[in-house]
Formats: structure tokens, C-alpha cells, sequence
């Protein structure tokens, strides 16, 4: 199920306001009749320990896109190539998912620190789509890593 609430976007945002909007988006879908898994998808701008606390609190399923910083990088450079499963990417391009355990919220907001299930989408530009990302932290390589409360396989 999609929801989409015209103008909320501009009063949330970011992280700020994302956990009673999730509360009152779960409270409005299963007033509507919602029946099953009911999945939140979102972008980096909500990521927060927070969020995650509350949609496992609610017992949804997520995914949320984040910022790849040095600790990500650092877990997702380790993956051996052996750990990846390859995926149809378009345009001649190359991909593969994998899944890793990371510890978040290790910040100054005090929470105690939590282990969360991550994949990350590689993909290899080739030929002309490489020379566009000349700085990439390993060549001709992107991540997208997404923290997910979903067991399924990547």
C-alpha cells in the first residue's frame, strides 16, 4: 500500500516530525481496512534510530535509504564478492545486493547502541556512465545502502 499526504512533505522535512507521521500514517491505513504486512519506504532524510524504534514498536516493515558515511563504507568494503548476488541493472550496467549486520545509533542522543539488518545495492558504471562519477570512493563503484526490518533474502 502507497500513502502519500499532499503538503506533508513540506511540514516534515527530515527527521523531525517522521515518528508521529509514521504513528498516525499506520493508525489512518488500518482504519481503512489494511490487512497484512504494511511496508514504509523511506529516503535518507528520515533516517533516525528513532524511526526504527517506532516502526518496530508498531510492527511494520521498512526500508529507508541512508547517507553512506565512513563506517558504512568501511563494513560495505569488507563484503567479500562471494557474499553479493547479482541483479538485473539497466543500460548495460552491473549490480548486486548484499546483506550485513550494522550497529547504529552510537550518536549523542544517548540511545543505546542497536544492531540492524543493511543492504546495499553495488553498482559498476561502464563505459560512458563511469567517467560521469569520477570520485568515488572505489572506482567506477556506488552504494546505496538501505536498513531494513524485513528477514527476507536480499
Amino acid at each position: 500500500m502507497r500513502s502519500s499526504t499532499p503538503g506533508y512533505a513540506e511540514r516534515v522535512p527530515s527527521q523531525k516530525g517522521a515518528n508521529r507521521f509514521i504513528e498516525e500514517l499506520i493508525v489512518r491505513v488500518t482504519r481503512a481496512g489494511a490487512t497484512g504486512e504494511i511496508l514504509v519506504r523511506a529516503d535518507a532524510g528520515f533516517w533516525s534510530r528513532k524511526l526504527i524504534d517506532t516502526l518496530e514498536r508498531l510492527k511494520v516493515a521498512y526500508s529507508i535509504t541512508v547517507n553512506v558515511n565512513p563506517s558504512i563504507l568501511s563494513v560495505v568494503a569488507e563484503i567479500p564478492d562471494s557474499a553479493r548476488v547479482r541483479i538485473t541493472y539497466p543500460d548495460g550496467g552491473e549490480a548486486q545486493v548484499a546483506s550485513f549486520a550494522y550497529t547504529t545509533g552510537r550518536g549523542h542522543h544517548g540511545l543505546a547502541p542497536k544492531t540492524v539488518r543493511m543492504i546495499v545495492r553495488r553498482t559498476r558504471l561502464t563505459g560512458s556512465q563511469a567517467s560521469l562519477w569520477p570520485g568515488l570512493a572505489l572506482p567506477h563503484l556506488r552504494h546505496q545502502p538501505s536498513p531494513t526490518g524485513r528477514s527476507c533474502r536480499p
